[in-house]
């Protein structure tokens, strides 16, 4: 009885010093700039347990006692929900910050209800029991808050590795976390006396004297819960180097690895384009021997006179025909006057002279019909009809050579008759006709002579014009071709290219690569049309030039375009992989900045740095959009 009349004989406000003080330590959690950590939830936590243990034994008093408790019941149930959620972020690893408002919430509602009881207990004279139960409760509470807060102190300190640097400023915040929760346990032990010695009807002893033992263990609880805050602060520099050398050291990896991929493959493509580019002035250089030489040699065969040289041969072969027949006229009107011994030398000079004249008849002949023959001459087989048709000019000048002489004797005999014998006027007569024959004889073979060496000169000079164009038609096939491994180099190049590059940078690769193709088709079209020359008769030299010119022109302009081409799909590669390579570099900087600001304490930009860092390490193995 006594000690029941103790209790009810001290009303005080210890339920309202109650509210108050245990919300201090997850104030000071709420006010710090970082992020929260799980042993601040954990703090938070049990600081949310004390203030329900607090208001239930409250509502278990006042509910004895027959008061209405409906409404702190309410806030009871609400708050042991938020509870729940903040042990569920805790246990799983969850969102920390949304575990430290759940709790937040729940010490609000457990302590919305203590007030509520605590005024209705006071209103309804109860306030005695309650506020000694609510001593009791108020120190248990902050006995558990200061065991928590002790071993988290404990744990941190003993385990944690901080950078050499901040070694001495998280050794002072350990032993002053450490000096807070001693002195936090010396007062609640004075608050325990103090209820103690009201419970004993101690003369003097009230209530009071342990709710402010309270509020002082409180305040060096609030004291070690901010400590904490800075404690875990410390640890980032640390976390940060994790972070580095695990998640972010993997994303480098492969980041080093797509830049040393694709940097290969620039290589490859900056030596295929080079030895492009060498191609294709081997192209340029070979097209031009070609189409030039076969410009030459076009023009040479054109210029080649050879109707002159059947048209004279004709001409003689008739003035030849005309000696002909007159020899044998005058074998057969030698006057019968004249000395046998005169008339048989005379017919054997015209026997000479006609066997002469025939073989020139068909020297002539054969020039004449091989200097007919040149048009349909084939270019590969020139130098067979240059050989040959020289052969014949060299037979023709020495048959017309001993007919001419013959000739000459046959004309010195029948003068030299005629004018033994001047009463035959016909051997006169036959004097004259063998001179006029024999001057038109002699300008027929010098006309013949002309138009034969004409001939064989300008063959001569096309002989070299065509011998020129061979060695450019079968040179070409090595100077213009473009060579299948530069087409399979570029094709393997732009298949792997297109793990990398996006959609309009591979577009122009794949564009290059067609381009190259086209050009190595038009090559290969215009070395064969070259060398369908050799097969062509001379007289279908001319217009086939004219179309290998063309083609040849369509295939500088297709090399220039695909050097261009292959120019512009090189850069596009190159400025991928520089762009690749500036994001590592980029990155590494970042990564220096941040854990230099994470070293210092400065964590939230730190972490945006690493963030960043970590942004631009994926820009270099990703394919960008």
């Amino acid at each position: 009885m006594v000690r029941s009349a103790a209790r009810l004989a001290r009303i005080s406000a210890v339920s309202m010093i109650l509210v108050l003080v245990a919300s201090a330590p997850y104030v000071a959690f709420a006010q710090s700039g970082d992020q929260p950590t799980a042993a601040q939830l954990q703090t938070e936590i049990q600081v949310a347990v004390s203030a329900r243990t607090y208001s239930s034994g409250l509502l278990s008093t006042a509910a004895s006692h027959g008061l209405n408790i409906s409404s702190a019941q309410s806030l009871i149930v609400t708050g042991n929900s938020s509870l729940a959620s903040a042990r569920s972020e805790l246990a799983f690893g969850g969102n920390l910050t949304a575990g430290v408002h759940d709790a937040l919430t729940a010490i609000s509602d457990f302590s919305a209800a203590s007030v509520s009881l605590g005024i209705a207990l006071q209103e309804s004279g109860l306030a005695g029991p309650a506020d000694f139960e609510s001593a009791i409760g108020a120190i248990t509470s902050a006995n558990g808050t200061t065991a928590v807060l002790s071993t988290i102190i404990t744990n941190v300190c003993a385990m944690t590795s901080v950078n050499s640097s901040l070694t001495g400023g998280f050794l002072h915040d350990c032993n002053a976390g450490r000096t807070d929760v001693s002195n936090s346990f010396v007062a609640l032990k004075e608050a325990s006396i103090a209820v103690a010695e009201v419970e004993a009807g101690q003369a003097g002893a009230n209530l009071s004297t342990s709710s402010v033992f309270v509020a002082q263990a409180r305040s060096n609880l609030t004291q070690a819960a901010a400590l904490i805050g800075q404690l875990s602060a410390y640890t980032y520099a640390e976390r940060g180097e994790a972070f580095v050398s695990g998640p972010l050291a993997h994303q480098m990896a492969l980041a080093n690895a797509s830049v040393g991929v694709q940097g290969s493959l620039s290589a490859e493509f900056g030596t295929l384009v080079s030895d492009f580019q060498s191609s294709s002035s081997a192209i340029g250089t070979g097209v031009d021997g070609v189409t030039s030489t076969v410009s030459v040699t076009s023009s040479a065969i054109s210029s080649v006179d050879y109707a002159s040289v059947g048209t004279s041969a004709s001409t003689q072969e008739a003035t030849l025909a005309n000696i002909q027949s007159d020899l044998a006229l005058l074998g057969q009107q030698l006057p019968a006057a004249l000395p046998p011994g005169i008339t048989a030398t005379i017919q054997s000079d015209i026997t000479a002279t006609q066997a002469n004249l025939t073989i020139y008849s068909k020297a002539l002949e054969n020039s004449g019909s091989v200097a007919d023959s040149y048009p349909s001459v084939i270019l590969s087989g020139f130098s067979a009809y240059s050989a040959s048709y020289q052969a014949g000019v060299m037979a023709t000048e020495q048959e017309a050579q001993a007919f001419l002489a013959s000739y000459s004797s046959l004309q010195t005999e029948v003068n030299g008759v005629a004018s033994q014998f001047p009463l035959l006027t016909i051997l006169a007569q036959w004097s004259v006709t063998l001179d006029s024959a024999g001057q038109g004889a002699a300008a027929g073979s010098v006309a013949v002579d002309t138009a034969l060496q004409g001939m064989s000169s300008a063959l001569t000079s096309l002989g070299t014009d065509i011998s020129d164009s061979t060695v450019a038609v079968e040179s070409a096939t090595t100077k213009v071709q473009v060579g299948s491994a530069l087409i399979q180099n570029a094709t393997a190049i732009s298949s792997s290219e297109v793990g990398w590059l996006n959609s309009t940078g591979m577009t122009l690769v794949v564009q290059a690569v067609a381009s190259l193709k086209t050009t190595a088709q038009a090559a290969s079209n215009f070395t064969v049309s070259s060398q369908a020359l050799l097969q062509l008769q001379l007289d279908q030299i001319g217009p086939a030039a004219q179309n290998l010119a063309s083609t040849g022109a369509s295939v500088k302009s297709q090399t220039a375009a695909a050097s261009g081409s292959m120019s512009s799909a090189e850069a596009v590669i190159a400025g991928d992989l520089q762009a690749r390579v500036q994001a590592v570099a980029s990155a590494n900087s970042l990564i220096h900045q941040a854990l230099s600001l994470l070293g210092a304490l400065q964590v939230s930009q730190g972490v945006s740095l690493l963030v960043q860092a970590s942004a631009q390490v994926q820009l270099a193995y990703s394919k960008p959009d």
